[in-house]
């Protein structure tokens, strides 16, 4: 009994460890120019400068994300938009060292963090930013949270001046996988009262979603190289699992002809035929075994998923 029960713990552990490796850490990213954003979020689009927003606003990104913003330091402070300027204090001016005519988020008059939450999954994110008293160092910090819930902490040192210069520091992260889910920007240094950090452009990198073609060329691809690495393997009496293992490849060839033509309906069916050919439950009977089944069940589903299937 202990054995047993050993083992399962073994397994729950070691399915556990895989499924962590699976999610890598990001990378910090401190140059704009090496984020490869593919969409962004001018703050401008709030309104002009003065423009104070709801606490917990939503913003859309310029490609149709939609974001969360809070402020999680003091809840109840609203942020506002501020507009960097050439070194004349102005009201709802940002007198910093961001570029000059560039849309600053910020909290108004008051400490924050900055938190955004991602409507779905990003691979990676960053912005300019700049907090503390003008003249003294600072410290930004970016925790990073994914979709298994872990954390990442992220700092960068930066100093706070009103050259108007585009000097502020740039902090992000990139992902290889759309894992992130949020990000929060905050700043410490040494003062004992600082307002909290101004952030500018947020650029985004978002998945791009890979047509359905491709998407079946590349479960084909997967699918004939689990045969040729023997992760995956026909199973039946006699010749019959050689038989099986070309019908199941037959059918994600057929899926992928209507594809083609246009036929959606018709390729939902053949992949719910190959689904259930792969999916490890005895009725119907599985054509396929091996390590490599059950990822390759996933990634039908996945694509039948993107087709829209019922």
């Amino acid at each position: 009994m202990m054995k047993r029960i050993f083992a399962l713990l073994f397994a729950l552990g070691m399915a556990f460890g895989l499924t962590m490796q699976a999610h890598a850490v990001p990378t910090q990213i401190n140059d704009r120019n090496l984020l490869p954003h593919n969409d962004f979020v001018d703050w401008s689009v709030l309104g002009p400068p003065g423009t104070c927003l709801p606490i917990g606003f939503t913003v859309v990104s310029n490609g149709g994300l939609t974001l969360t913003v809070n402020n999680t330091i003091e809840p109840d402070t609203p942020f506002c938009v501020f507009q960097q300027v050439p070194p004349i204090p102005e009201w709802f001016w940002w007198n910093g060292n961001f570029a000059p005519g560039d849309a600053v988020l910020a909290p108004n008059g008051r400490p924050g963090a900055t938190l955004i939450q991602f409507a779905s999954p990003v691979l990676g994110a960053g912005v300019q930013i700049q907090g503390g008293l003008l003249g003294t160092s600072f410290t930004a910090i970016l925790v990073v949270t994914d979709i298994t819930h872990a954390v990442h902490t992220y700092s960068e040192t930066g100093y706070s001046s009103s050259s108007a210069d585009n000097s502020a520091i740039f902090l992000g992260v990139l992902d290889d996988t759309a894992d992130i889910v949020s990000i929060e920007y905050s700043v410490v240094g040494d003062w004992e009262y600082a307002n909290g950090p101004g952030i500018n452009r947020l650029d985004i990198v978002s998945p791009v979603p890979v047509p359905p073609s491709e998407q079946l060329d590349m479960i084909l691809g997967f699918f004939d190289e689990s045969v040729s690495n023997e992760t995956l393997t026909g199973v039946g009496p006699g010749k019959s699992a050689k038989n099986r293992l070309n019908a199941l490849r037959n059918m994600l060839e057929a899926a992928r002809e209507h594809i083609g033509e246009g036929s959606i309906a018709e390729a939902c069916q053949q992949l719910l035929d190959a689904y259930k050919k792969t999916d490890g439950n005895p009725k119907p009977p599985d054509f396929v075994t091996g390590e490599a089944a059950s990822e390759l069940a996933n990634k039908i589903q996945a694509l039948r998923a993107n087709l829209g299937c019922q």
